[in-house]
């Protein structure tokens, strides 16, 4: 199960976001939901995350100097969404470690793709680091043993 921190300020895509993994992830994911960069920095200290998804226009509303404290203190992977004409905010995502972009407008199903998609790279580059160090992992259980 992947712990996922979801940091968006519209009502309406945050909803549709919550709502959509809730009907597909069958437990996979648990999102958290923060309404701005302060709650989620709360959230950032009280919990432990696998994910950040963070709507960089935020930035512009909190200023770009919080952006940036906040996402070099994010112990966290970030994936940010961004405007589709906007080459600033992709390029402020990129010089803060983006493991994804996804571009507005935004569709619940392309968070949840691109949220699996990270998750599924990042299980694989566990698998294969773990083969060339002659242990195996389960791909059904995540259970580790010797080769």
């Amino acid at each position: 199960m992947y712990r996922l921190l979801l940091v968006e300020d519209l009502f309406d895509i945050r909803e549709d976001i919550k709502g959509y993994f809730s009907s597909k992830c069958n437990d996979a994911f648990i999102l958290d939901i923060s309404i701005d960069l302060f709650d989620g920095i709360k959230k950032i200290r009280a919990n432990t995350y696998d994910l950040v998804i963070l709507d960089l226009g935020l930035a512009k509303k909190n200023g770009s100097g919080f952006f940036c404290i906040f996402s070099k203190n994010c112990p966290y992977p970030l994936m940010f969404i961004i405007d589709l004409n906007n080459e600033d905010e992709a390029d402020l995502a990129y010089a803060a470690g983006t493991v994804s972009l996804v571009i507005k407008p935004v569709v619940a199903s392309d968070i949840f793709e691109s949220v699996s998609d990270y998750f599924a790279e990042r299980t694989e580059q566990v698998k294969n680091s773990l083969e060339c160090s002659g242990i195996m992992m389960n791909p059904r259980t995540g259970q580790i043993g010797r080769a």
